[in-house]
């Protein structure tokens, strides 16, 4: 069971936060392709000491991102989640999920495994639903410094038209960034948002596809947000 992501220019502590909590999850391969960072070396550096017995590996995918490197295009991203879906095995799944969205998981299921046990081999794919995390204007940390664990408060609703998903090798045709073309007679799994479902941080954003995308500004008020613990649990864990 494997998760990919394709990023460029984001902290090196936020990846290899992301990589151990999933690796922590239950995923035996982390795949990260680093679409030409500043600072490669020093992610590999951080990446490799990451104590888990996954796999976590660091791809050089220095491809265009799209046309004339325009973030509007995903060539680079498609081809990425393509190129990891040929090393998936028959059978066994790859996450498409980016390196601010944490997957969560319901505390009462020890491991992702244990979940995918209870969906049927017809279905090929697994969708979950995205559960927004706003950040907080009390986190004072510098951009890098930051982690998910200082920002504990969602929107109650999950965002049904932002879904990513979960694919079972051998299923699917072709790759997009938020649905895969499933090869008949698979269908799809929908999860329950409260048992799992995946968390986007908007305050884990280097804006790293451009000025003037992705701007984040830090929410005061937080009536009406809840707490959720999944993936605070989960990480003190590794602590």
């Amino acid at each position: 069971m494997a998760i990919v992501a394709i990023q460029k220019n984001n902290p090196a502590r936020w990846l290899a936060d992301w990589a151990r909590y999933h690796a922590c999850l239950g995923f035996s391969r982390v795949l990260i392709y680093d679409n030409g960072s500043d600072d490669r070396d020093e992610v590999a550096g951080a990446l490799s000491r990451v104590s888990t017995p996954s796999d976590i590996i660091l791809v050089e995918w220095d491809f265009p991102f799209g046309i004339h490197r325009s973030y509007e295009t995903t060539f680079a991203q498609w081809g990425a989640l393509n190129h990891a879906y040929q090393m998936t095995s028959r059978g066994s799944w790859l996450a498409n999920f980016d390196v601010d969205e944490y997957l969560a998981l319901d505390g009462q299921i020890p491991t992702l495994q244990d979940f995918l046990r209870r969906v049927p081999p017809w279905f090929g794919e697994l969708v979950t639903y995205q559960h927004r995390v706003p950040a907080a204007s009390n986190v004072e940390k510098p951009l890098p410094e930051r982690c998910a664990t200082d920002f504990t408060w969602r929107y109650p609703d999950e965002i049904r038209k932002v879904r990513k998903y979960m694919i079972r090798g051998g299923t699917a045709r072709l790759l997009r960034v938020h649905q895969a073309e499933l090869r008949r007679p698979f269908r799809s799994y929908i999860a329950e948002p409260e048992t799992l479902s995946y968390l986007h941080y908007d305050g884990l954003n280097s804006n790293w596809k451009g000025e003037g995308r992705n701007q984040i500004v830090p929410i005061r008020d937080m009536e009406g947000l809840v707490r959720d613990e999944r993936v605070l649990t989960r990480m003190a864990q590794l602590r």
